[in-house]
Order: structure tokens, then sequence, then C-alpha cells
């Protein structure tokens, strides 16, 4: 019998190893499975299509309990990555860890700074938007903290190479756990990728309709015969953005920031996203 016939333990095992973690790539996924199937007495998996069926019996039994393991494609590095997520759609289900005020605020304001700047901001940028944080100031040293950490939670992600001299863009699990939250909020400011229907942060624009497609999907387009827009059909004809997710091929001058002699007013604890996002929307670009 099959591993993929109905489902069983080798389901079970897979679903227990990723409980705990909050992302994972499509590489360490079809590991992770082939393991549970031949620890539960089945072959392993040997493709990706063979972890998608896996994967979806999985999701047939999570249904009842709202909950889904699901994928999606950084639009900066266009890695695949899944993650097990709560699809009630309301705030405490769309941010599953806790953070304190201050770094729930600086959060907030940096993704209010990436999509205002239609996708990715520098690293100088960021520190600015530190600045605007009123729960507790934050020193330069306090804020490298804050984007490692999310970093490495793939809350945010280098746009291009990794370093002060990229920009930032939200990372994939931003994109799996966040969608519909941010959607919900600025539906009608927010560009969504016509075909993949998830919000296109880092990608191009229809030089017609200007619709803006993600990155992975402009990709997929681009090796298509004829061209097309999926939105207006008319041919596409967007520049190719550079190999940095979005971000400008030259970086600007950014304005110096110095570092705070004097220790935060609240210590932030840069663990884990926000709770809570803010209600307006700023204009323009982060200046001080």
């Amino acid at each position: 019998m099959s591993v993929l016939d109905k489902y069983n333990d080798a389901h079970r095992l897979f679903l227990q190893s990723i409980v705990d973690k909050s992302m994972f790539n499509q590489d360490e996924a079809l590991k992770m499975a082939t393991a549970a199937a031949e620890q539960a007495g089945f072959e392993g998996l040997e493709n990706q299509p063979q972890l998608a069926d896996f994967v979806g019996m999985i999701n047939v039994e999570l249904n009842a309990l709202q909950m889904k393991i699901t994928s999606v494609k950084s639009q900066a590095s266009k890695e695949t990555y899944y993650s097990l997520i709560n699809q009630v759609d309301d705030k405490a289900a769309e941010y599953a860890t806790e953070s304190d005020k201050a770094g729930i605020e600086f959060y907030n304001l940096l993704i209010d700074s990436i999509l205002e700047a239609d996708g990715s901001i520098s690293w100088g940028d960021a520190m600015l938007v530190a600045r605007d944080v009123k729960a507790g100031k934050k020193t330069n040293a306090e804020v490298d903290v804050c984007i490692d950490t999310w970093i490495a939670e793939g809350w945010l992600e280098w746009a291009g190479s990794a370093g002060k001299n990229s920009h930032i863009t939200l990372g994939p699990r931003a994109l799996l756990e966040l969608d519909s939250y941010m959607k919900s909020r600025a539906s009608d400011e927010l560009p969504t990728c016509p075909i993949c229907a998830r919000l296109a942060i880092v990608g191009e624009r229809c030089d017609a309709c200007h619709a803006k497609l993600c990155r992975p999907c402009a990709d997929t387009l681009a090796e298509a015969a004829h061209m097309r827009c999926p939105s207006c059909k008319e041919t596409w004809g967007a520049a190719r953005e550079n190999d940095t997710g979005g971000a400008p091929a030259a970086a600007e001058e950014e304005t110096p920031v110095e570092e705070d002699e004097a220790g935060p007013a609240v210590k932030a604890e840069p663990d884990s996203p926000p709770q809570e996002r803010r209600t307006s929307r700023r204009s323009g670009r982060v200046s001080r």
C-alpha cells in the first residue's frame, strides 16, 4: 500500500514534526515527509507532486480544526516555504506569537513603509522608521537585532544580498500569515497578483494597465512564448527589474543615523511579530 492511498500514521508523524516549526522550505518538507513515511513502514516520497498530494491529505483532516498547511514562494529569493497556519480570520489568529509594545509598533511601521515604497525599503530608512516608535526608544543596535531576528523568523527578508547596503521587504512568513489581514485593512491600496492572487509586494507592473505581478509569477510569465498581461491581455512590456528583488540597482545616498548614547526608555524584546496594526497609513517617503 502506498503512503498516498489514505490518511495514515505517516501523515500524523509529519504533522507532529512540524507543529513546533514556524516555517520550513520545500526541501525540508520533502525530507520530513519521507522520514515520516519510512518510519511508518512506507516508501519515501520521491518528488514535489507527491509531497503536494501528501500535504493535501493532511489538510483534509485539518479543515475541521480551521488549520491548514500552506505554501508560498518568497518574492525575493523565489524559494518555496511551508507553514502550518490558523485559518480563523481574526487578529488573534493572525499573530500567533507575542511581542512587546515597542516591537509591535516598529514592525507595523515597517509594514506601512514597505507597502508605501512599493515593495522594499533601505536599511537606512528602516533605522529612520525606528525613530517614530513612540512606545519606547531604540538604539541602533536594538534596531539591528529586531531586523535580524525578524529576517531569521521569516517576517522580513533581504530584497537582495544581505547587508546594510541592501533593501528589506516582507518575508514569506508575513505573506503566509498576514496576507488576509493586510488585504482586509487596505484592500483598495495593496496590489494583488492576478495570477496567484497573493499580495504583490516585490514584482513588476504592466505598462498598459499597471497591474502588478509578484516576482515568481512575473518570472514564470517571462518564460512564455507570447507574454501577455493576465489582467488586460496586452503584450507584457514591463521592464525586467534587477535581481535585487525590486530594490534599486544603485543604492541611494542615505541620511546618516547617529548612534544613541543613552539606552532605550523601554527595553524591547525583538523576538516576534506584532499583534496589532496601525489603522492609519503613512504617506510619502519615510523621513524625520
